[in-house]
C-alpha cells in the first residue's frame, strides 16, 4: 500500500498528459503492405488561447517538488491546403451582417439644397471671368479695327491717283475778244483718276497778296474723262468776255494781272471723291515783250503761283 500510495501519483502525471495528446497510431493493412499513420484530428476551438500546463503537485512525503512538465507538443496539421476562414489569433475574422434598412436609417439622403452651397459664388466667378473676356474682346477688336484702317489708308496715299496743274501758255492776247489760256495736268499716282471737273475763274484783277482767298469761281467743264498713270494732258479755259485796251495795258505793266484759279475735281480708284486746288497769274513788262516783241527779243517770264497751288485732298 505504501509502494501504491507513491506510485500513484508519479503515474498520474506522466501517463496522463499522454494519453491527452494526439499521437500518430500505425494502422497495418495487410502482410507486406507498408504502415500508414493516420492522423488523429482533434477540432480546436477557433479563438481559444492554448491552455497553459500547471506545475505538478509534490509527491506526498517526499519533501522534494516534482520537476515541471514540458508543454505538450502542437499536433502537426496535415489536413489538404483549403481556404481557412477561421482567420488567426492576431487578426480573427469577424462577419457582422448588417440590414440595409439600418445603412438608410445611419445615413440619410442629402437634402435638395445640400452640397450646393458653393455653387451661386462659382456662377458669380464664372460670370466675372466671362465679363472680363469679352471687354479685352472688345478692346482688341476696337484696335485691330484701328490698325486696319491705318493700313488700308496707308495703302490708298499710296496708291491713289495724284492730279497736278502746271500753267502753260497765254494765247491770242493780241485779240482781246479770244484770250485763252492753256494749263497741263499729270497724274502722279499709281492709279487712275476718273469723272474730271473743272471749276475755275479767269479774270483781270488788282494785284493780290500771295496768301489771298481767291474770289469764287464762275464756270464750269466737265469733261467726264480719266487720267492714267503718268498722264499728261492738256487743257484749255477761254476767257468768256472782250478784254479792254486799259485791261491789257495794266496787265503789260503790272498794275493788274490775269488771274485763273479754280478746282480740279476727279474721282480715285477706291471711289473716293479727290480734289486740286490751281491760282497762278500772269503779266508784267517779260509777258508783255513774249506776247508782242519780235521773236528775236523774247525773254523768259514765269507765272506766280498763289498760295493754295497744287493743294490735294
Amino acid at each position: 500500500m505504501r509502494w501504491a500510495a507513491i506510485l500513484l501519483p508519479i503515474i498520474c502525471t506522466t501517463v496522463a498528459p499522454g494519453l491527452l495528446r494526439a499521437e500518430p497510431r500505425t494502422v497495418t493493412l495487410d502482410p507486406g503492405s507498408q504502415s500508414t499513420q493516420v492522423p488523429s484530428i482533434i477540432p480546436q476551438p477557433a479563438i481559444q488561447p492554448p491552455a497553459v500546463p500547471q506545475p505538478p503537485a509534490p509527491i506526498a512525503g517526499t519533501g522534494e517538488a516534482q520537476a515541471q512538465q514540458p508543454p505538450a507538443t502542437p499536433v502537426p496539421n496535415t489536413t489538404p491546403n483549403l481556404l481557412d476562414l477561421r482567420g488567426t489569433k492576431s487578426a480573427p475574422l469577424a462577419v457582422e451582417v448588417t440590414n440595409a434598412a439600418d445603412l438608410q436609417r445611419q445615413a440619410p439622403p442629402l437634402s435638395a439644397g445640400q452640397g450646393r452651397q458653393g455653387w451661386p459664388f462659382l456662377g458669380w466667378v464664372l460670370a466675372i471671368i466671362a465679363v472680363i473676356q469679352g471687354a479685352v474682346l472688345g478692346v482688341q477688336t476696337i484696335f485691330l479695327k484701328r490698325t486696319v484702317a491705318r493700313m488700308d489708308a496707308a495703302s490708298e496715299q499710296q496708291l491713289r491717283a495724284y492730279i497736278s496743274v502746271t500753267p502753260d501758255n497765254v494765247a491770242a492776247w493780241n485779240q482781246p475778244g479770244n484770250i485763252s489760256v492753256s494749263f497741263n495736268i499729270e497724274n502722279h499716282g499709281q492709279t487712275v483718276g476718273s469723272d474730271l471737273r473743272y471749276d475755275y475763274g479767269l479774270d483781270i484783277i488788282g494785284r493780290l497778296p500771295p496768301d489771298a482767298a481767291m474770289p469764287p469761281t464762275t464756270d464750269r467743264i466737265t469733261a467726264n474723262n480719266s487720267l492714267f498713270p503718268r498722264e499728261k494732258r492738256p487743257v484749255r479755259l477761254e476767257f468768256k468776255r472782250t478784254v479792254s485796251a486799259t485791261e491789257v495795258a495794266d496787265v503789260e505793266t503790272d498794275v493788274k494781272r490775269l488771274y485763273v484759279w479754280g478746282t480740279l475735281m476727279y474721282r480715285d480708284t477706291f471711289g473716293k471723291q479727290r480734289t486740286t486746288g490751281f491760282a497762278f497769274s500772269a503779266g508784267g513788262p517779260g509777258f508783255a515783250q513774249m506776247q508782242r516783241g519780235p521773236r528775236s527779243t523774247l525773254t523768259a517770264w514765269h507765272w506766280e503761283f498763289e498760295a493754295h497751288h497744287n493743294m490735294v485732298t
